[in-house]
């Protein structure tokens, strides 16, 4: 596992995922990758904070205003994993807590 690194240009280095804090951008496996601003919003937090979990209610009240629930939070992982991913059935960095939310594990 890849551990985060912040260079000078706030940019968070997990190997095949980037994040240019600065420019907003992602860079997956040396493309720029085009999120939409809550999906960039989810990775970022997701990214700057690596292996702690979130829950579905901590996700919801953060993005969402507590309005939604658990779906509204499977749907934007799912669709955030679709493109960060490189198999999103088998995700191995935006991983599922079973039962109680999510974790990014980085490179």
């Amino acid at each position: 596992m890849g551990s985060k690194r912040l260079s000078v240009e706030n940019i968070l280095d997990y190997g095949r995922i980037q994040l240019n804090l600065t420019a907003r951008e992602v860079v997956i496996d040396g493309e720029n990758v085009m999120l939409t601003p809550k999906e960039y919003e989810l990775l970022t937090l997701f990214a700057e904070h690596p292996r702690q979990v979130f829950s579905y209610e901590q996700l919801l009240q953060k993005f969402w205003e507590s309005v939604g629930d658990k779906h509204t939070v499977r749907v934007h992982i799912g669709r955030l994993r679709d493109k960060i991913e490189s198999d999103p059935d088998k995700p191995r960095h935006l991983v599922n807590v079973w039962g109680v939310g999510y974790r990014f594990e980085g490179g």
